[in-house]
């Protein structure tokens, strides 16, 4: 995924390829999923919408 955002020069300016896959890594992880659904009672739909918007925040130019 941080290729194709690189590829599409979608990143946010001062955001490394090496981060962007970190980050990616964090938010799309197994562990964020059950941490919020598993461990915090979070609804799955609720989970996805603020990984998403999270993930967008962190790296990408436009996250409207």
């Amino acid at each position: 995924m941080a290729d194709r955002l690189a590829t599409l020069d979608a990143l946010r300016a001062g955001v490394p390829h090496a981060e962007a896959v970190d980050v990616l890594w964090f938010h799309v992880g197994p562990h964020a999923w059950m941490t919020l659904v598993g461990e915090r009672a979070w609804p799955f739909d609720r989970a996805q919408a603020w990984i998403a918007h999270s993930a967008c925040q962190a790296l990408l130019k436009d996250c409207g």
